[in-house]
């Protein structure tokens, strides 16, 4: 996870990741947080909290490099076969790690990625929805304080299998073919 200067909720950010990854039964995994330069004092508050949980490790640049940069060092420095990795400071949705987890579960998948976006439905499935008898006008709100996820505009996850990416870096790595697919999907939560 890279962050830089989120010292007023840096705690909130990691303890969201490791309850989600506990709901996701993956509670035993190790969470890396990489420290991208921050001149605040989320130094200090990663620091605060790696003394309460173990599965926590910090590392720190000295200086900004950038988001990128940030995650790529997590990668290089975490322990596990499979790495996920956020893009970003957003708080991890449930429904991105579940997805990365089921396709973690094919064992040829070298790197996945999931990435939600809030955004109003279109006009189109709109029509569809009410056509059907639903009350979508309704339901198609802002999520509110109750909800069990916190609002989000953006949040994109990375699943990278560190032995395949391994492979791929050999000498022989030049003889294996990548193919690719998309998918795009809209959740309903309740």
């Amino acid at each position: 996870m890279p962050v830089r200067n989120r010292q007023h909720d840096v705690v909130q950010l990691v303890e969201h990741l490791l309850s989600q990854l506990t709901v996701a039964g993956i509670g035993e995994a190790e969470v890396v947080v990489v420290d991208d330069g921050s001149h605040d004092q989320t130094r200090e508050r990663l620091h605060d909290l790696q003394t309460t949980r173990s599965r926590l490790r910090v590392l720190r640049h000295d200086r900004p490099r950038g988001m990128e940069s940030a995650g790529q060092t997590g990668l290089e420095r975490a322990t596990g076969k499979i790495v996920l990795i956020c893009e970003d400071e957003h708080p991890v949705l449930t429904e991105d790690l579940r997805r990365l987890l089921e396709i973690a579960k094919d064992e040829t998948v070298v790197a996945a990625r999931t990435e939600s976006k809030v955004r109003p439905p279109s006009a189109p499935l709109m029509r569809r929805l009410r056509s059907w008898g639903t009350q979508a006008d309704t339901q198609f709100e802002s999520r509110d304080a109750e909800a069990t996820e916190p609002a989000v505009q953006y949040s994109s996850l990375q699943l990278i299998r560190r032995p395949h990416l391994k492979t791929l870096a050999s000498p022989a790595g030049h003889h294996f073919q990548l193919s690719s697919e998309s998918a795009k999907s809209l959740s309903v939560m309740t």
